[in-house]
């Protein structure tokens, strides 16, 4: 663990400035249960804990949450950092040697077990590399990372009513994982200045549709009438409505109430490959044709040659 930090929904940043001061050393997970992360509970845990030690003491983070509570946000320019938004709890705690520190030291740390508990909050770890933060991730969320990389374009085409005109919506710069727990594999995209969401997640199934495609020097990927939920806007009001949008939870995923075509574009074939071989069924080379095709004229002909006949012999 490089830094760690915790910012009340309802406080001043500044207030818990002496979390950054402290000489963070590592993390450790506890879970009493046997297996392994796919299996382990994590929603509603009665064992699982988070223990972070620095220099001078340690914390220790019991992190008893109920379904659909725990939700993370991944930093689109800083790869080796995780947020997580947490409901107030009360079962945090610090520890510290005092010989060792500051005389005021454990009075701030008293403040910050205070706004944990009153306060949702935000906090965000920095890890030494990535396999750090995937076994991180996967020990409180139970979802093991399949792959974790940049998009240089995430699209979505928004098809129109009524009309066969679809309008795009298209996000630059995109950190996407695919994330696997048990049989059920979801894909994780988190954006930065787009416009219409910050965060946005759905499950890839087997049943999907995926293409690929590499014409004019670009190397796609098309989910074909994808099944996903639109970002999430943020809210007006309430104490979570400035923060709460900016993440994913995985355990309860937005209600799929969209279908359409999804196109993500990477900047090299080989990290479009990588992103291929996290999911859950096979690819195609890009179709010619669209996921909705026009009708021609000539796929009616059948049909009105036995309107026809049937009339003659009537």
């Amino acid at each position: 663990m490089k830094a760690f930090s915790l910012i009340g929904a309802s406080s001043d940043p500044k207030d818990l400035n002496c979390l950054k001061t402290l000489d963070w050393k590592g993390f450790r997970v506890i879970n009493e249960e046997e297996g392994d992360f796919e299996s382990n509970k994590t929603v509603l845990s009665e064992h699982l804990r988070v223990v972070m030690d620095f220099k001078t003491g340690s914390l220790t983070d019991r992190i008893n949450v109920g379904t659909g509570e725990l939700k993370i946000r991944l930093d689109v320019k800083s790869s080796k950092q995780l947020k997580i938004f947490r409901e107030p709890q009360e079962d945090i705690s610090l520890s510290v040697i005092e010989s060792q520190v500051s005389h005021e030291l454990p009075h701030e740390l008293a403040d910050v077990l205070n706004v944990a508990s009153k306060s949702h909050t935000i906090r965000t770890y920095l890890f030494p590399g990535l396999s750090d933060l995937h076994l991180f991730q996967a020990a409180i969320t139970g979802f093991v990372v399949q792959y974790d990389g940049m998009a240089t374009s995430f699209n979505i085409a928004r098809r129109r009513m009524v009309v066969p005109i679809y309008k795009k919506w298209d996000a630059m710069s995109t950190r996407l994982q695919v994330v696997r727990r048990q049989k059920v594999t979801q894909l994780l995209a988190f954006f930065e200045g787009f416009s219409h969401g910050d965060c946005m997640s759905f499950q890839l199934k087997s049943t999907d549709i995926f293409e690929t495609s590499g014409k004019t020097g670009k190397y796609t990927l098309r989910i074909v009438d994808c099944k996903f939920a639109m970002p999430k806007a943020p809210q007006t009001g309430g104490e979570t409505g400035a923060s709460d949008h900016e993440f994913v939870c995985l355990d309860v995923p937005e209600y799929p109430g969209e279908h359409d075509d999804i196109t993500i574009v990477f900047e090299t074939e080989s990290e479009r490959d990588k992103f291929v071989q996290a999911l859950p069924a096979p690819v195609k080379g890009a179709s010619r044709m669209g996921s909705w095709p026009e009708p021609s004229i000539e796929s009616y002909k059948p049909l009105t040659e036995k309107m026809i006949f049937a009339t003659a012999g009537e």
